[in-house]
């Protein structure tokens, strides 16, 4: 057998399997010290559904390039491990012992492997240290002497002649995997002779019906192509863990065939971590975040390495990071020099190319990390564009990621304060993902810290401006999503119930001519009453209550134009507009941070 086919199917893993396979027989042709026989670009070709492979020594090509990825993807070693050199290998040849590294794969090759202890590429190389001491007793004691000798701990297995790897060592290529049959692959939908038991994976692989081709639940034997390729898939996984080790959100693109796909991996390489990257971060996350250029003396502290913990957050953070680079790309610095009109996808392939991002989590589950949160999702390029348009109207996202934290007095000594911080956040992030309404989520925010600032507790750094601007020019672009032909009549009644707000939150820390801070802030400490009264408005006529409350304390002349319209389909949205807008005013007063 000297050609074989990696055909496209819809299992995300198996395709990102074909871009990482043909990557690395690139690298294998552009450098002939990789492989010990010739290999040119003439010996495979990538087209839009499959990748074909011709070699006169194919099996032998397919074995070699698959550990030349296990160890650069696979073989993650620290720093750490590295210096200290905890595993040794026996050469028989020489009577030596050679050092090398502890490995503890992460990232997706932790799913696909559960981290299980390293074997040997030739089988014979690996033996229990159990079955040593019956067989070769000389040896067996030689080896614990020398672990004992050089304090180091001595595992079940004992390793001659090379290191282990991290890989799972490879069924070797055998024409009966390829030849058709009766036998069915529930990931790719072939019929073959003969199937691979997928047995020593983790249960990540039998948990993933989302990702199968063709459902069937409890497959355990799977295509010998198919294990090839998803275990390939990992070198163009993004992948970060939170929470230590016991969570990880992981991230796939999916195009509309292999060269699209392949054509999004090679524009944003920019986004994976390089080598001494991934060593500095111990390999906990291999993408990169956009960086804000924090100072040391800002109050918004976002560190690069904690600050994203929740599956949204850390979604929206790699698409702004991407955004970024497409910026760059054009040569853009600042997006507010941009036209009104300009496209940020105008001149980037992602404006004919489809896309998605694939993404999951998977959280610690005994002794394994199991998947529990799954989404495909297509709104990449809308939410490109939205970013570009909310910054090139001044919303800054450094100022309004860190005002979108919060937490309660009562849980900042959970132990688990840090995610809980981040859960509006996360929350407001994936419905703007998703193109949804974050105007309650907005309100309740604002209402929340008011009623702990008139409390003297501590809300941490908050820019109101800057949120009550991201959602007055958000909630539009959803009102014409869902109802184009009321758009233009929405967006008057949202900027009159703007003003209405500000009117309010103006006469209230105004009250009785104050001038200083001190008399603002007791004023919106006094009008505590009427702002909740305004936010448990749940009907028209409550509302209407509140609103006539404040008119005769405070004096206040609203426009009748807005009165007139409030009707109770609208009355909601201009409720949590006014006490949004009212409390921008008053809560900048109660942190000393005015508009």
């Amino acid at each position: 057998m000297t050609s074989i086919e990696f055909n496209r199917t819809s299992n995300v893993f198996l395709n990102t399997g074909i871009i990482a396979l043909h990557h690395y027989l690139e690298m294998c042709a552009e450098d002939e010290s990789l492989l010990a026989y010739p290999l040119n670009q003439s010996n495979f070709n990538l087209e839009k559904d499959k990748l074909t492979i011709n070699h006169d020594n194919l099996f032998q090509l397919l074995e070699d390039v698959y550990y030349l990825m296990g160890k650069e993807v696979y073989d993650t070693a620290t720093n750490k491990q590295r210096e200290e050199l905890g595993n040794v290998f026996y050469v028989e040849e020489t009577d030596s012992f050679e050092r090398f590294p502890k490995i503890y794969t992460l990232g997706l090759t932790n799913l696909i492997t559960n981290n299980a202890q390293g074997g040997t590429r030739e089988e014979t190389n690996t033996i229990k240290l159990e079955e040593l001491k019956k067989k070769k007793p000389e040896v067996a004691e030689k080896i614990e002497t020398y672990f004992a000798d050089n304090k180091l701990t001595i595992l079940s297995k004992i390793y001659f002649n090379e290191p282990y790897t991290k890989i799972t060592r490879l069924d070797k290529p055998n024409k009966l995997y390829f030849e058709p049959g009766k036998e069915f692959c529930y990931l790719t939908g072939g019929s073959i002779k003969k199937l691979v038991d997928n047995q020593n994976t983790s249960p990540f692989f039998s948990g993933l019906l989302n990702f199968n081709s063709y459902l069937k639940g409890g497959d355990k034997k799977i295509s010998w192509k198919a294990m090839y390729l998803s275990r390939f898939a990992p070198k163009f996984c993004l992948y970060m863990y939170v929470s230590g080790l016991d969570s990880i959100v992981c991230y796939l693109f999916e195009s509309g065939n292999l060269e699209q796909l392949q054509q999004i991996y090679n524009e944003n390489r920019s986004v994976f971590k390089s080598k001494l990257e991934l060593l500095d971060a111990n390999y906990m996350s291999n993408f990169k975040f956009h960086n804000f250029n924090y100072r040391k003396d800002n109050e918004n502290k976002l560190t690069l390495k904690s600050d994203y913990t929740e599956q949204a957050e850390i979604s929206f953070m790699l698409i702004y990071t991407i955004y970024r680079q497409i910026l760059f790309n054009q040569g853009v610095d600042e997006i507010t020099d941009t036209n009104d009109d300009f496209d940020p996808m105008s001149e980037s392939s992602f404006k004919k190319l489809p896309v998605s991002l694939v993404s999951f989590r998977a959280d610690k589950f005994a002794a394994t990390l199991r998947p529990n949160a799954f989404e495909y999702f297509n709104n990449f390029k809308f939410a490109i564009r939205l970013i570009s348009y909310l910054e090139r109207k001044e919303v800054s996202f450094q100022q309004a990621l860190g005002s979108l934290k919060f937490l309660k007095p009562s849980e900042k000594t959970s132990k688990n304060s840090c995610r809980l911080e981040r859960q509006t956040r996360n929350r407001v992030l994936k419905k703007i993902l998703d193109q949804k309404s974050i105007l309650a989520d907005i309100e309740t925010l604002f209402f929340q810290c008011f009623t702990l600032m008139t409390s003297g507790e501590n809300v941490g750094f908050k820019n109101f401006h800057v949120l009550l601007k991201l959602v007055e020019l958000y909630q539009p672009i959803i009102y014409s999503k869902d109802n184009n032909n009321m758009k233009e009549e929405t967006e008057k009644i949202q900027e009159k119930a703007i003003k209405f707000g500000s009117s309010i939150g103006i006469s209230i820390i105004g009250y009785e001519n104050a001038n200083t801070l001190s008399e603002k802030q007791s004023n919106a400490k006094n009008g505590r009453a009427y702002i909740i009264s305004l936010h448990k408005s749940r009907t028209l006529s409550q509302f209407t209550e509140a609103v006539i409350r404040l008119q005769k304390k405070y004096n206040i002349i609203f426009s009748g134009e807005l009165l007139n319209n409030i009707n109770e389909e609208n009355f909601e949205m201009v409720r949590q507009f006014a006490i949004i807008s009212a409390l921008n005013q008053i809560n900048s007063v109660l942190k000393n941070t005015q508009p």
